[in-house]
C-alpha cells in the first residue's frame, strides 16, 4: 500500500515492495519453477523491476509476474 511519509524535510509518496511480494507472486500465478527461488532470486527479480520501471505503469503485480519469468529464463 502506498503511503506518505516525511523524510530528508519533504513529503514523499512510497509503495515498497519487497521479497515476500515476488513469493506472494509464485504462489498466486502457480509459476512452479520458480518455487525453490532464494531470497537472493527474489531480490533479483526485485533490481530486475527497478532497472526497467516506468513511470506511466508503475509497479504492479504483472510487473513482478514478467520479472519473475525474466529471471527465470537467466538461470536457464
Amino acid at each position: 500500500m502506498a503511503k506518505m511519509i516525511f523524510e530528508n524535510n519533504q513529503w514523499l509518496l512510497r509503495d515498497d515492495w519487497g521479497i515476500d511480494d515476488v513469493r506472494n507472486t509464485i504462489e498466486c500465478n502457480n509459476i512452479e519453477e520458480a518455487e525453490d527461488f532464494t531470497d537472493e532470486d527474489c531480490v533479483r527479480v526485485l533490481e530486475l523491476v527497478s532497472r526497467a520501471f516506468d513511470a506511466n505503469y508503475g509497479i504492479n503485480w504483472d510487473t513482478i509476474d514478467a520479472a519473475v519469468h525474466q529471471r527465470l529464463g537467466e538461470k536457464a
